[in-house]
């Protein structure tokens, strides 16, 4: 008996001996690495298509002896389906040049998981955590002690979402449940596809959902446009030619910008993902956006720094003005509605979804004033092309007749794919500077581009035209953000698109007949808006508002962007009616949450508008400094003044801060502000009086049951602060000067104004606890301006 002790007890020394020496010995060895990618969506078209192929050429660039993959296919389906689908995929799907061997070993790589309950989380999860966390590959292991160097440590986890974006929030929370890594330095990608909500407040939801299990930086939401190779390149080609071509990259040397996919293919098979997001939502609001920021916005010093890149990026986006449906056209395919009777299998069923658009935006910054940006994109078009072009503005003079002197302005092209040019370049017309790019040059002979001959322009192509998937799943696998879309990017957009595509989704889109046959979708852009050519008129295309008659007065009734657009189109006839009769025009702009509405609005007339003979003048005033954000002058200044070209004297704020102190009586800053308007002003007649209405009825800083109301000669006074106490003192018009105005618009929009509107319909005359009721004009004309969420929930 104690002969068997002591050899058990000299076994396990033994035993333990050797495992002591297995551990030193692959501890001092550099471990292998090993990354667990699990693409969840396996079977799917994305995933048929471009994903497996990306994984693929990742394993051909990465797959080393010091580094291995552990490639997992995730679905709904059983096993055995699963499996099947998979090995189908990938023995028809993935290419590449000689490389047979590569292939084989890649297909034993992945093993198929059934991913469709939490349950199958657990499972599959517990199994990837087990073997993570060995101290040697399975295949050394045995009863404990290891007998080979094979040492394996998991340098991360890449779940790709290739999955329908409402199942992203409960798949998250299953991931950060149960597939985190145990070891803290072993890092966790989750890859999320678009489309990322479809406006604002559905964004917002997804981010805050996304939020409770991921963290910013584990996050990678793809845009594979931003993966494209001439996508790529332009932030480079851009620092690399700044000293030539950037002296021209602003509104002194661009003319204009147009991005541009097109596409001859339909969406049948597709309506049921396409009626619900249509073509703006689909490619618009993220792929030609992305790359408008990528052409407008500032270069930051260092292109590896990524934090400098999305700063710079987010600034550029904050400076696009809100997209309006007047600078937007919308247009579907015939044949679109038989398509969605037979996917929907519904002979009666009907969509305004638009499968074509094409937009105007504008970027309010110094840089960029006065330039067009025109974004289109379409189904069943006549050519399949992506591309950026750049239209130089033509700085060029011959002086001397006989003097050879090329005059063309310039155009520079961006060619994603296809089109003109037929593959990714970038094209440029030798009356430009020669750019600084190491791509090499072909020729391309007998050819129009663009409308040019194709001898007109030197096209380089890159040297290697590398897959979009490919180059983003390689940058996840670096844990690259450059090519990824930031919450906060992703929500700024948003807010630039959501009022345009919410109020479109409710509009009649332009049939047109594809292919060849395209008349119905030419359009002019005048810098204001776009139109189509076969329009009968310009309110054809920002409709929707109807007229009518509201307390004696006219009314205009509507959705809030086309309603503010025919304020805007009343406020330039005027412009110019008293331009011409008077030299001059004074527009008076009051204070207030509605009016900012109106200051978009009027920035898209900003090349169109006589504002330099303008006179703008604030109607009413808190008492605080103008840098204070509770300053009105300091909104109008912030949101309108800053982007538009108004003499600096034909600018009157109201002098609430002089001598001694803010709103002093001893500086008599109302008299000052009343003898301005009496010297500027013919007859002390505003040409144009832009009023809001408050919940509680009042107009400018004319409140209820106050003083203000009973003055009857003075133009301008200090009044109470009103109920809020924003301020304790005002600066406001009165009625006296209010209604010796020529034009007097009522601007009254949002839900929040139903219970004053209420009022006003039942057809109070109190003044004195409505002052609104007392805008009267003497000679001059009372418009409503009222939109329906005011009007309909009173």
């Amino acid at each position: 008996m104690i002969y068997k002790k002591r050899t058990t007890m000299k076994l396990q020394i033994v035993v333990f001996i050797l495992a002591a020496f297995c551990f030193l010995y692959v501890a001092s060895q550099s471990p292998n690495k090993v990354t667990n990618i699990v693409l969840i969506g396996a079977t799917g078209d994305l995933a048929k298509k471009y994903l497996w192929q990306g994984l693929f050429n990742l394993y051909l660039e990465k797959q080393t002896s010091d580094h291995q993959f552990k490639i997992f296919g995730g679905a709904r389906v059983d096993t055995r389906k699963g499996e099947e689908l998979i090995k189908q995929v990938l023995n028809e799907k993935l290419k590449c040049e000689n490389c047979d061997d590569a292939k084989e070993k890649f297909k034993k790589l992945v093993v198929y998981q059934q991913l469709k309950r939490e349950d199958d989380y657990v499972r599959f999860c517990s199994m990837i955590n087990a073997s993570s966390t060995s101290v040697c590959s399975q295949d050394g292991l045995s009863q404990g002690v290891c007998f080979t160097d094979s040492y394996m440590e998991e340098s991360g986890r890449l779940f790709y979402l290739s999955i329908p974006p409402f199942a992203y929030a409960e798949t998250s929370t299953f991931i950060d449940k149960h597939c985190r890594p145990a070891l803290s330095k072993t890092w966790l990608r989750v890859v999320l596809e678009k489309p990322f909500g479809n406006d604002l407040a559905s964004a917002k939801k997804l981010a805050t959902d996304l939020r409770l299990s991921l963290k910013e930086e584990e996050m990678y939401r793809i845009d594979h446009y931003l993966g494209k190779t001439v996508s790529m390149e332009i932030l480079k080609f851009r620092k690399d030619n700044e000293d030539t071509l950037g002296q021209m990259w602003d509104s002194h040397g661009i003319d204009r910008v147009d991005i541009v996919m097109s596409e001859t293919v339909d969406v049948k098979g597709r309506t049921l993902f396409y009626n619900e997001y249509g073509v703006i939502r689909d490619v618009m609001q993220n792929h030609l956006t992305e790359l408008l920021v990528l052409i407008a916005m500032d270069l930051p010093n260092n292109l590896k720094n990524v934090t400098e890149i999305h700063r710079k990026k987010l600034e550029l986006l904050k400076d696009i003005n809100v997209i309006s449906p007047g600078n937007v056209l919308v247009g579907q395919y015939e044949g679109y509605a038989s398509h969605v009777r037979e996917d929907y299998e519904d002979k009666e069923k009907t969509s305004k979804k638009s499968t074509y658009a094409a937009a105007l935006l504008h970027v309010s910054n110094n840089r960029w004033h006065g330039v067009n940006f025109h974004l289109v994109s379409g189904k069943k078009l006549k050519q399949r092309a992506s591309y950026v072009k750049v239209t130089f503005k033509n700085r060029k003079t011959c002086f001397e007749v006989n003097e050879r002197c090329n005059t063309d302005p310039g155009v520079l092209i961006f060619n994603i794919g296809h089109g003109d040019i037929g593959s990714s370049a970038i094209a440029v017309t030798k009356s430009l500077p020669t750019p600084n790019l190491d791509w090499s040059v072909r020729k391309v002979e007998n050819r129009m581009i663009f409308g040019q001959k194709s001898e007109d322009f030197l096209v380089f192509i890159p040297p290697k035209d590398a897959d979009a998937y490919s180059s983003l799943i390689s940058g996840v696998f670096h844990g690259d953000h450059n090519l990824f879309v930031s919450t906060e990017s992703l929500m700024v957009s948003w807010e630039k698109w959501t009022p345009a595509v919410q109020y479109l989704d409710n509009i009649e889109p332009k049939v047109y007949k594809g292919g060849d046959n395209l008349k119905e979708l030419s359009f002019m852009s005048n810098g204001i808006e776009l139109q189509y050519l076969q329009s009968k008129s310009l309110e054809d295309t920002t409709g929707g508002v109807s007229l009518g008659v509201f307390r004696d007065a006219p009314l205009n009734l509507g959705e809030t962007f086309p309603l503010v657009e025919r304020l805007t189109q009343d406020i330039l006839q005027s412009a110019q009616d008293a331009i011409t009769s008077r030299g001059v025009f004074h527009l008076g702009l009051s204070g207030g949450t509605t009016i900012p509405k109106l200051f978009q609005a009027l920035l898209g007339l900003r090349h169109n508008f006589p504002w330099q003979q303008t006179h703008i003048w604030v109607v009413d005033e808190r008492c605080v400094p103008f840098e204070d954000e509770r300053s009105n002058f300091g909104k109008i200044q912030e949101k309108l003044l800053k982007f538009i070209r108004v003499p600096f004297m034909n600018i009157h704020p109201m002098p609430v801060e002089l001598v001694n102190g803010v709103c002093s009586d001893e500086d008599r800053g109302d008299e000052i502000y009343a003898a301005s308007i009496r010297r500027h002003v013919k007859n002390s007649q505003f040409d144009f009086l832009v009023q809001g209405v408050g919940g509680d009825g009042r107009t400018a800083s004319l409140f209820p049951h106050t003083k203000s109301l009973q003055e009857s000669e003075k133009y301008v006074i200090y009044s109470d602060g009103g109920p809020e106490k924003i301020s304790k003192k005002r600066m406001t018009l009165t009625f006296p000067f209010i209604n010796k105005s020529r034009r007097i618009a009522v601007l009254i929009l949002g839900k929040g104004k139903a219970d004053i509107m209420g009022v006003l319909k039942g057809g109070t005359s109190d003044v004195q606890s409505y002052p609104i009721t007392g805008v009267k004009p003497e000679t001059g004309e009372l418009a409503w301006f009222i939109d329906l969420e005011a009007f309909t929930n009173s």
